[in-house]
């Protein structure tokens, strides 16, 4: 079971990064997402202490190509603070090449090599959504509270709807309760349904800000939940 599990985790995780590879921040639709994304992430973690982050330590799992931890660089968390793993070694070999500076490892969240209470922050970007067994969620939700130190927090990034991938799980604010035991400090839906943005983006960037305050436009719930 768990190599079948594992099997289908890595199988989709490379479909998502065929699909990464084909994006960049000359699509429209591309950009208004990493805008919008970029400026909830950094509004949630100032309301909740994480600012500055000089001397935050940050685990990404499930990192792929790179691009997000890489993000968190350009808010101040220091090279040296921020590791990644991916279950995918191709990734993990993409990511280092792409941002050496980083350090990326191939390693199963579900059993990180990683001591207790290690980190301040640990992102979950579209991974728990990927994870098609409820049991294998909970391992690995039970390793994310494991390396956190007390305080410490899981900023959570993933669909609650995705009728166009069959291949996901989308999950909500409950699967979060059940998975950490607790109730996010904080949560909010955002990113503007991808098919709409990618129509609109190109032609008008108001109309997008427009649709994405309409709730159920909105695609992701981005949480903050506290160990």
């Amino acid at each position: 079971m768990v190599v079948e599990v594992g099997s289908r985790l890595r199988g989709e995780f490379i479909r998502r990064l065929s699909l990464r590879g084909r994006r960049s921040v000359w699509e429209p639709a591309y950009l208004y997402f990493q805008q919008e994304r970029e400026r909830a992430i950094l509004a949630l973690l100032g309301r909740h202490g994480f600012n500055p982050m000089t001397n935050t330590k940050v685990l990404e799992i499930g990192c792929g190509s790179g691009a997000v931890l890489a993000d968190f660089l350009r808010f101040g968390v220091p090279p040296s603070n921020a590791i990644g793993i991916d279950v995918d070694e191709r990734r993990v070999a993409d990511a280092s090449e792409r941002y050496p500076q980083l350090e990326f490892r191939h390693a199963d969240a579900a059993r990180m090599p990683f001591p207790d209470r290690s980190f301040d922050l640990v992102l979950a970007f579209t991974v728990f959504s990927s994870i098609p067994d409820p049991a294998h969620r909970s391992l690995v939700a039970n390793e994310v509270l494991r390396v956190l130190r007390p305080g410490g927090a899981v900023l959570w990034y993933d669909f609650w709807i995705n009728p166009i991938n069959s291949e996901t799980k989308a999950l909500g604010i409950a699967e979060i309760r059940r998975l950490f035991g607790r109730e996010p400090t904080e949560a909010r839906r955002i990113t503007l349904a991808p098919p709409i943005a990618r129509l609109l983006a190109k032609r008008s960037w108001i109309a997008c800000e427009l649709l994405s305050k309409v709730l159920i436009f909105r695609t992701h719930w981005l949480a903050l939940v506290r160990a």
